[in-house]
């Protein structure tokens, strides 16, 4: 899966230095030279990761990463500082972000932190995508449908379930038939553990 980094820095020397040293590790970065101008890009939701200086002219990395949450925005963000004190790191971290970069340590670790993040994005992306499948799986059950399946996890033979819901026991094999051809279910299992799981 292609993920994306975006590299926002105020520091147009920096911005160029850590572009080139993630490109050449496979790593190719869009860089903008403030939060505001990052946000004007109208980028499209993806995984990937953010790394933003702390610091800048107007919007500084803190708020930006704030804003990026209140969307749920999938990006995995590293804060970038010059000096990064107790205070401001439980901060950062504390508003979600993966990591905190201490500007003046070895780009190599920048890249390693960069890497790692992506592949954290891409999972949570992952989980996210499979969770909206299911739930619109589940979406298509009829009224009719969700009874049996919540009788079906309740643990309820097809007899019970018959005489709960006043229907014949083959009326709801049929439901039941449905509701697993619905939910992709290739078991009883696997249905309650979908269910179960939702």
């Amino acid at each position: 899966m292609s993920a994306h980094v975006y590299v926002v820095d105020d520091d147009a020397e920096l911005r160029s230095v850590v572009a080139e040293y993630l490109a050449g590790d496979d790593l190719p970065a869009t860089v903008f030279a403030s939060a505001e101008d990052f946000f004007a890009a109208a980028l499209e939701p993806g995984p990937g990761c953010l790394l933003t200086d702390i610091r800048m002219p107007g919007m500084g990395g803190l708020e930006l990463q704030r804003r990026l949450a209140a969307v749920d925005h999938p990006l995995a963000v590293v804060v970038m500082s010059a000096f990064v004190d107790v205070a401001t790191a439980v901060a950062v971290v504390k508003n979600g972000a993966y990591d905190v970069f201490e500007k003046g340590r070895p780009l190599p670790e920048l890249v390693e932190m960069v890497r790692a993040a992506v592949e954290c994005s891409i999972k949570d992306w992952r989980e996210k995508q499979d969770s909206s499948e299911v739930t619109r799986r589940f979406d298509r059950l009829t009224p009719r449908e969700s009874e049996v399946l919540e009788r079906i996890v309740s643990g309820k033979p097809n007899k019970v379930i018959a005489t709960d819901l006043a229907i014949s026991i083959r009326t709801v094999e049929i439901h039941r038939a449905r509701v697993m051809r619905k939910l992709g279910a290739e078991s009883i299992a696997d249905l309650v553990r979908m269910a179960l799981e939702r």
